[in-house]
């Protein structure tokens, strides 16, 4: 009826179920800037562009690289925020991949991750993508 499993693979479900719980509550609290929150007026929804966050089919595509770990939350949120803006991307698992992260290293001389590349060139991590997002400039780089 009932498997028993290893203490280290229970600490390790439930460290799991933590992290996405966090990352949930963290996206939820830190979504990018929107207008029909409660307590944003007509006005904001009113003079908000929302064309500019949908990708057409006539833009360019880019080849966007991101160096990711599974457990990672600022890898999830990186990985969603792209997927968000519907581009496709490669994901590159250290987890998986370990040979690759020399490689991350070398090109982005950053040992964390997520980092990211769009046409060869260094965005950095997951705030930066963020930050992008924010000064409005993502879009100008993924169109």
């Amino acid at each position: 009826m009932f498997q028993y499993i290893p203490f280290y693979q229970f600490v390790k479900s439930i460290k799991s179920i933590i992290l996405l719980l966090g990352l949930m509550i963290f996206s939820m609290t830190h979504s990018t800037k929107s207008c029909f929150s409660s307590n944003q007026s007509a006005e904001c929804r009113k003079n908000t562009d929302y064309s500019t966050t949908l990708m057409t089919s006539t833009q360019k595509k880019h080849r966007i690289e991101i160096y990711t770990k599974e457990m990672c939350s600022y890898c999830i949120r990186a990985k969603n925020l792209l997927k968000l803006k519907n581009v496709d991307f490669e994901e590159i698992n250290l987890d998986t991949q370990p040979e690759k992260a020399a490689e991350m290293i070398s090109r982005a001389q950053k040992r964390t991750v997520p980092q990211i590349f769009i046409d060869n060139i260094h965005i950095g991590g997951c705030d930066d993508l963020y930050e992008l997002e924010s000064n409005g400039k993502l879009n100008s780089i993924l169109s």
